[in-house]
C-alpha cells in the first residue's frame, strides 16, 4: 500500500470517528436542550425561534365583480382612486401642497425661483 492510500485510509477513519462522535455530543445536546426548556417552562418565543405574539392570519379579501364599462385610459383610472396627499407646505396665502404629486404649485415655483428655502414652508 502506497503512502498516499495509508493516509486516505486514516483520513477515511477518522472522519468516520469524528462522525460518530458529532452525533453522540448532539444527541446530549438535546437531552440537555430538553431538559432546561422543561426546568425553566421556555417557550420557543422565549429563545427567539418563534415570534412572541402570534399574529392572526390574514382573510382574504372578496374578490370584486367585473365592471361592465372601461376605464377611458389607465392615468385616468389610476389618478381616480388615488387619495390626496397630506398636505406637506403651506404658502404665504394659506395654500397647501402634498410634495409630490403631480406639478408643483406655482406660489412654489415662485419661492424657489426666489431662492427661498422650501423648508420654510414645511407643515410640522
Amino acid at each position: 500500500m502506497s503512502k498516499y492510500e495509508e493516509i486516505r485510509s486514516k483520513i477515511n477513519e477518522l472522519q468516520k470517528q469524528a462522525d460518530e462522535l458529532f452525533a453522540a455530543e448532539k444527541k446530549a445536546a438535546i437531552a440537555d436542550i430538553k431538559d432546561k426548556i422543561k426546568l425553566y417552562g421556555l417557550s420557543a418565543a422565549d429563545v427567539g425561534l418563534a415570534p412572541k405574539v402570534a399574529k392572526e392570519p390574514k382573510v382574504a379579501k372578496p374578490a370584486r365583480a367585473a365592471k361592465t364599462s372601461v376605464a377611458k385610459s389607465t392615468k385616468t383610472a389610476k389618478a381616480a382612486k388615488a387619495a390626496p396627499a397630506a398636505p406637506k407646505y403651506r404658502g404665504p396665502n394659506g395654500e397647501t401642497w402634498g410634495g409630490g404629486r403631480g406639478k408643483r404649485p406655482h406660489w412654489v415655483n415662485e419661492a424657489l425661483a426666489a431662492g427661498v428655502d422650501l423648508e420654510t414652508y414645511r407643515v410640522m
